[in-house]
């Protein structure tokens, strides 16, 4: 007996491409009233983004699924002169809102491949803002101090952070590109 099995070869091409998000906010800082813009790429068609104020407790004040997400190219200078992605999203700070750190969350989701992988895929990436006091002082009474530069200068995300032992080393980085997947964030911890 002779059994004869018909090979799809196109099975092959349609495995899945790597599936990705990654984002930064146009500035670290903004005050009430002005808009965030959230550069993104991303390997999806279909993205979301959350916004969490974080505190005491953790609140969500704003999301949105976008559904033109794209990929952009990485340049050769980005890590000293930024990615320069188009704005994917905005958001207005409403002008009520008090100063505080924000960590802004983007996720992915998919199916997988065709005929291989089909299997549900996510992606996850962070970035991080502030809103400020438009009159700090006079409605502020507490100081929040980041280690912003010090997350930058560390940061190696498109080829090279300030130290050698990242690469070449030595290039002064910038906010304009992501952070790399390492806990850089606030963290909640008894005073």
């Amino acid at each position: 007996m002779v059994v004869l099995f018909q090979v799809d070869h196109s099975a092959h091409a349609q495995e899945p491409r790597s599936l990705f998000v990654e984002g930064y906010p146009g500035e670290v800082g903004y005050v009430p009233g002005e808009t965030l813009n959230l550069h993104v790429s991303t390997s999806a068609s279909v993205f979301t983004a959350e916004i969490i104020r974080l505190g005491g407790e953790d609140k969500k004040v704003w999301a949105r699924e976008v559904t033109q997400g794209q990929a952009c190219t990485v340049q050769e200078n980005a890590s000293s002169h930024g990615c320069d992605w188009p704005v994917a999203l905005e958001m207005p700070i409403p002008f009520d809102m008090q100063s505080v750190y924000c960590e802004v969350r983007f996720r992915v989701s998919e199916r997988g491949g065709k005929y291989v992988q089909p299997n549900l895929r996510q992606a996850e990436a962070t970035c991080f803002f502030i809103v400020r006091s438009a009159l700090p002082g006079r409605d502020t009474s507490i100081l929040l101090q980041l280690s912003t530069n010090t997350y930058n200068v560390y940061n190696n995300w498109g080829g090279e952070s300030l130290y050698a032992f990242h690469g070449a080393g030595g290039q002064p980085g910038t906010c304009c590109r992501p952070l790399p997947a390492f806990p850089v964030g606030i963290r909640k911890m008894p005073i």
